[in-house]
């Protein structure tokens, strides 16, 4: 008998296949005919007898041949056969024969790879195929993204920008990022937005008009006040202190050198300018002196003094006078003192704004004195004998000069002008008299004390309310 194969198949969309090979199951053929009547070859099969059928010939019966050999064993078990079982496909035995049963189709099997837009199927062969599963999408953790499956493989599409993306006031960018905001409407109460999309309170110093501002990064109750040209709703939105028609004016304390001004908010339609300032002319300068455009020292000079006087040590005075023509103001750092045997020179006065009118004077004494002065001293004198007088602005001497009688006892420490004054000594009705003198006015200055002052007799002391000399 010729060996054959069987195939069983099992309806299904794709069919699958169990498939046995008949040499696996029967024996040999028997032996063939002689017609010789010698006997022929036994058949082999499996496990049967080994004696053959008797030859038939036509010259009588034969031998028979001898039987065929034993056939191989066959499978007790599945689990005997070649290969793997696979959720795709099984092995089988079946009358001691191994098998395959293939899954069909399109079996949708356990193992699977989330989010990869596929979906691991059997082929109906055994095998393990892929095809497109757009229920299979992968979800990268983006609220701005919309996550989908197209054609077998993922996508993240960006969501509109302005999507709310979680928080109270997220949002989305067109980049697909998720912050604070976008606009100013996107964040809680007065907060602002900023150019990298973060909600803050707003500030004077971040380069927008916003908040209670006029302009940008001032002005309204909480910034710096605006300068010129800048928005402005009231006076105090300005440095100038000046809101003309919603925008800052010029002042004299704006901080800025305008509206004809010798220097930064003084001279021309304001106040005089310090010392150091620059000016036009000396109305522009508290000294009254203006030097090639700059306010100079004030000229203020010693015009007269009395070491004592008919009262006694203590009715005394020194008189200041001022040769400009402008009118002076004091400054508070301006001093006058003076200074004896002592060791060191003592403050006798230190203004608070006294104005002077242009050469006008200004007359201080000691408490004996009986006439008017613009300042006395309580119970004690001014100018001990032999003294130094100077007036003083911190360290700058802006006039000295040094009387006395007998020996000379100005040396080393003490500021004199030029030579001193020789005087006689006594409780007289005196005065040491700056020239050219009395309604000439004091204005001689060659800085020799010696030879601008005279001896006068009575003395000449003059006050604020005396008249100008000349």
């Amino acid at each position: 008998m010729r060996p054959f194969t069987a195939v069983f198949c099992f309806a299904s969309v794709l069919v699958a296949c169990d498939t046995y090979d008949s040499t696996l199951v029967e024996g040999g053929a028997g032996g063939g005919t002689n017609s010789s009547g010698a006997s022929g070859p036994g058949g082999s099969g499996p496990g049967g007898s080994s004696t053959g059928g008797g030859g038939s010939g036509n010259g009588g019966s034969g031998n028979g041949g001898s039987g065929g050999t034993g056939g191989a064993a066959g499978c007790t078990s599945a689990s005997e056969c070649p290969g793997l079982d696979t959720e795709c496909g099984t092995r089988t035995c079946v009358n001691d024969v191994c098998g395959f049963d293939a899954a069909a189709a399109g079996t949708v099997i356990a193992e699977q790879t989330p989010g990869n837009c596929q979906r691991n199927i059997c082929d109906g062969t055994g095998e393990i195929t892929t095809e497109s599963d757009d229920q299979d999408v992968d979800n990268d953790g983006n609220p701005c993204t919309a996550d989908s499956c197209l054609d077998g493989a993922p996508e993240h599409i960006a969501v509109p920008a302005g999507t709310g993306c979680g928080g109270v006031s997220d949002v989305c960018t067109a980049d697909s990022e998720c912050v604070d905001c976008l606009l100013d409407f996107d964040c809680e109460g007065a907060d602002l937005c900023t150019p990298e999309f973060n909600c803050v309170p707003p500030t004077c110093d971040d380069s927008v008009q916003n908040g209670q501002e006029t302009d940008t990064d001032c002005g309204g109750p909480n910034c710096a006040d605006c300068g010129l040209t800048q928005d402005c709703l009231v006076g105090s939105d300005c440095l100038s202190g000046v809101c003309t028609n919603g925008v800052c004016s010029p002042s004299c304390t704006d901080g800025f050198e305008n509206q004809g001004e010798s220097d930064v908010d003084c001279g021309g339609p304001c106040g005089d300018c310090e010392v150091g300032g620059g000016c036009g002319d000396d109305d522009d300068c508290t000294s009254a002196v203006c030097t090639t455009s700059v306010c100079a020292e004030y000229n203020l000079l010693i015009s007269e003094v009395r070491p004592s006087g008919p009262n006694g040590a203590t009715d005394d005075y020194i008189e200041l006078y001022n040769p400009r023509n402008n009118v002076v103001t004091l400054p508070t750092d301006l001093q006058v003192a003076t200074r004896g045997s002592g060791a060191s020179y003592v403050v006798k006065f230190t203004s608070n704004g006294q104005v002077i009118p242009a050469r006008g004077h200004l007359l201080l004494s000691g408490s004996a004195y009986a006439g008017i002065a613009d300042q006395k001293e309580n119970n004690a004198g001014l100018v001990p004998d032999k003294p130094s007088v100077i007036i003083r602005r911190g360290n700058t001497i802006i006039d000295a000069a040094c009387f006395y009688f007998g020996a000379n006892p100005f040396v080393a420490g003490y500021t004199c002008e030029g030579t001193p004054f020789v005087y006689i000594s006594g409780n007289t009705e005196r005065g040491f008299e700056r020239g050219p003198g009395g309604a000439a006015g004091n204005g001689t200055d060659t800085a020799n004390t010696a030879s601008d002052f005279t001896q006068i007799m009575p003395g000449n002391p003059q006050h604020l309310g005396s008249a100008p000399t000349p």
